[in-house]
């Protein structure tokens, strides 16, 4: 085999290993039928509800008071009909530096997908990959996420801005008025129940968040279309303020 098509097949293989949370099917996680789309059932019409838009405004102002804070991130996608698992560790700094670290079992572990501080986005593979680095597009479909995100502006403050931006243009949100109790990736939580209307009245949510009633951060986060449930993504074990070091967005 000659050097130019290991060098191909080198940088493919990089490619695949920093889109283990992205959106292509062929490259999600196995099959995980045993995980249930617990967020889509919680019964929203026996609670007694508010209008979320004051609620979603104090988020933004409790996640933009976040110097840095650091999370292991469970996503759910069901893309293709059948639930697909993807995880990985996220570390925030601001002004808007951002680290994804890939959590699988095979060779995409530890596969690495950085934006430094200069907006500058690397990627580099897991294993024996790792020492390839690539530098990728902020818009490249490369990092898009089954919610249709960008990876690399999944942090708190862009998802709550994109949200804000439905809201300014028609969408509308509704608020329990008090928490409840809910099966969460987590387990059993008590929180607030955002959800995010976009279509015309009486259509079902596209959205719904789920939040910490103490901390008032996110707890989980769901896509849906067509009323029925696209991917959903937990925050789990969440610091804050705890002096992430610039270095960790450096590769």
């Amino acid at each position: 085999m000659s050097w130019g098509c290991m060098k191909y097949k080198a940088v493919l293989s990089l490619v695949v290993a920093i889109t283990a949370m992205s959106g292509q099917p062929q490259l999600m996680a196995q099959d995980s039928p045993q995980v249930q789309c617990a967020i889509a059932n919680i019964d929203m019409t026996s609670q007694t509800t508010i209008d979320g838009g004051q609620l979603v405004s104090k988020l933004m102002d409790k996640v933009q008071g976040l110097n840095d804070y650091q999370y292991d991130c469970a996503q759910v996608s069901w893309r293709t009909g059948k639930p697909k698992e993807a995880a990985a560790k996220v570390y925030f700094k601001k002004p808007g530096m951002i680290r994804i670290e890939v959590i699988s079992q095979d060779y995409r572990n530890g596969s690495v997908i950085i934006k430094q501080a200069d907006g500058t986005i690397k990627g580099a593979g897991g294993g024996l990959l790792h020492a390839m680095q690539m530098t990728l597009d902020e818009n490249s479909r490369v990092l898009r996420l089954p919610s249709g995100n960008s990876v690399v502006k999944s942090d708190f403050a862009s998802l709550l801005s994109v949200l804000q931006k439905k809201l300014a243009n028609g969408a509308s949100c509704k608020a329990t008025k008090m928490p409840v109790s809910a099966s969460t990736l987590h387990g059993d939580d008590s929180v607030v129940v955002i959800d995010i209307f976009e279509g015309q009245a009486g259509d079902p949510a596209t959205e719904r968040l789920l939040v910490n009633p103490h901390t008032m951060l996110p707890v989980e986060w769901a896509y849906f279309t067509n009323g029925k449930i696209l991917c959903t993504v937990a925050f789990k074990n969440l610091l804050v303020n705890k002096g992430v070091s610039d270095s960790t967005f450096k590769l």
